[in-house]
């Protein structure tokens, strides 16, 4: 049977102190408390007791005199990253029932789990601001983003596992913990115990990676995006089929895409982006970011494009790419290169799941001339590494972005996804047109609802127009944005334009956690304020 302390001393196998292998006092890092805590917590569902899971507190332990307890015990925490009386006193209750199973303590409420939700909401309150830089930041937020970016550098480790958890003394192997954005608003679940903290999986499962960057200047403005839903033509020959997946009796078999419109494009694209930048500038006065939709681009000119928009001044660059195989004749990647030029970071995102096309869809992008409809075929890619990543692109706010079925299966990444709570999702596809009642309105709804999260997805023409016969009216709804205020819109692109810029409001709200603590408003939410057509002046001949 599984004791307190064995959780305990899973989580911190060194003691509370390095090497000391002694577990009497108090973690002085907030976020060890906080996992070892939330963890107990999780590995009983004791917070779904009636004690526990109303945010009114239903008569509990979570009235005003509990709310001011671990209000003041985070002060006192971050103010010199010491650790105050009532925690210690609260982590003694967990040393002392050191050799009690978890069975044994039972999902009853009492003395012991009041002190383990102490410790953890103290272990929030503590890092508030954690993983975002602030002049006003406390010492524990100035030594995290310190941390990052001496990772960044490549200088020595002052927390071991950043940027995959900003644990100290827990191993990655074990626990990961995470900044977080966003606090679920609906439901009872262990994530919406907590404002600054995320819990997660051990990185065997999935890596998240955070990135903190120092605060933007211009923080109040209007979040502007340039969708650019290249390719406009992808014709049937990119799709290349391959062997069997199994023996010769399989009904199934794999297939590649192959970048056919490069071939004409490639040479004249930068120049083509940069134009549609401009030409939105005069609209909206300046862009903040680009993106381009799943396998829009190879690897090469994707860092050409992030080389040549960071000289420009775009806080974010986010591409879909086919990334090359990791061994010589392995299969490629389908990848996600991102730049985040505020806190000069950068990172490539693989595919996590395989896109299978069966009969219907074959028959639905007219592809039965090259793929046998009579067949399933599988996306030939690597999925080996599945890592997530989160940026700051706004005081307060992150974003991390999915590729096409990431965005509708519900392992590996989607727990991390809602435990954090990114602002903004950007999901890129490959597939037909944006609309609410599709897929991936379905989809990016459910994450609209619990974390709260903004979704933006985004396809490209040329698969688009794929979906319809010859005759039929080409469907344009290229992109759908979806937020937790607003609903869904369908994001149309009017014949004769290149690309939509959106331009996206910030909001400060409120939310609460499930023991009644408020954030102060602290949390950000995006919505959609205006979305303008761009087109080129003087297009190619691939883009007309």
């Amino acid at each position: 049977m599984t004791t307190v302390g064995d959780v305990v001393q899973r989580l911190l196998p060194e003691g509370t102190r390095p090497n000391s292998y002694r577990w009497r006092r108090c973690p002085q890092w907030p976020p060890d408390v906080f996992a070892v805590a939330t963890t107990l917590l999780e590995r009983t569902g004791i917070y779904a007791h009636e004690r526990y899971s109303g945010r009114s507190g239903g008569g509990g332990l979570f009235g005003p005199a509990y709310r001011r307890r671990v209000a003041d015990n985070g002060r006192r925490w971050r103010a010199n990253i010491g650790v105050p009386r009532d925690v210690q006193r609260a982590w003694r209750t967990v040393a002392a029932a050191w050799n009690v199973p978890l069975e044994a303590i039972g999902s009853r409420a009492g003395a012991f789990w009041d002190d383990v939700f102490r410790l953890a909401a103290s272990a929030d309150e503590a890092s508030e601001g954690l993983g975002f830089a602030h002049p006003d930041a406390s010492p524990i937020a100035d030594l995290v983003v310190f941390a990052y970016r001496e990772y960044a550098r490549g200088g020595p480790p002052l927390l071991p596992a950043v940027p995959w958890s900003v644990a100290w003394l827990v191993p990655a192997s074990e626990a990961c913990v995470q900044p977080k954005t966003r606090t679920s608003q609906v439901g009872c679940t262990i994530r919406c115990l907590s404002h600054h903290l995320a819990l997660l999986p051990p990185a065997s499962d999935a890596k998240a990676a955070w990135f903190a960057v120092w605060q933007p200047s211009d923080e109040e403005r209007p979040l502007n995006l340039l969708l650019v839903p290249f390719p406009y033509r992808i014709a049937g020959s990119a799709f290349v089929a391959g062997g069997d997946i199994d023996d010769a009796g399989s009904s199934s078999s794999h297939f590649r895409v192959a970048q056919t419109w490069l071939r004409s494009s490639r040479s004249s694209l930068s120049a083509f982006i940069a134009r549609l930048v401009r030409e939105a500038e005069r609209e909206v006065g300046r862009v903040h970011g680009i993106v381009l939709p799943e396998l829009a681009i190879d690897h090469r000119t994707a860092l050409a494009l992030g080389r040549r928009f960071r000289r420009r001044g775009l806080d974010l660059f986010v591409a879909g790419v086919v990334e090359p195989p990791t061994r010589r004749g392995g299969p490629p990647r389908n990848a996600i290169v991102a730049r985040g030029y505020r806190g000069r970071v950068g990172w490539v995102q693989a595919k996590h799941h395989r896109w299978k096309l069966d009969g219907r869809q074959i028959r639905r992008y007219h592809l039965g001339h090259v793929l046998d409809p009579g067949r399933s075929w599988w996306e030939e890619i690597d999925v080996a590494r599945r890592e997530l990543h989160f940026a700051v692109f706004r005081p307060g706010a992150s974003v991390c972005a999915l590729v096409c079925e990431d965005l509708a299966r519900a392992d590996p990444v989607q727990p991390v996804v809602r435990a954090i709570g990114p602002n903004l999702v950007i999901a890129l596809l490959m597939d037909g047109p944006q609309t609410e009642s599709r897929w991936p309105g379905q989809y990016a709804g459910v994450l609209s609802d619990d974390p709260g999260s903004s979704v933006l997805t985004l396809t490209s023409l040329g698969f688009l127009r794929r979906s319809v016969a010859p005759g039929e009216d080409e469907p344009r709804e290229v992109a759908l944005w979806k937020d937790s205020r607003s609903g869904a819109k369908a994001l149309r692109l009017p014949d004769g334009a290149h690309a939509l810029c959106l331009c996206i409001n910030t909001a400060s709200v409120t939310n609460w956690s499930l023991d009644g603590r408020s954030d102060g408003g602290g949390t950000i939410d995006l919505s959609l304020g205006a979305v303008r057509a761009i087109r080129h002046p003087s297009p190619p001949v691939w883009a007309t």
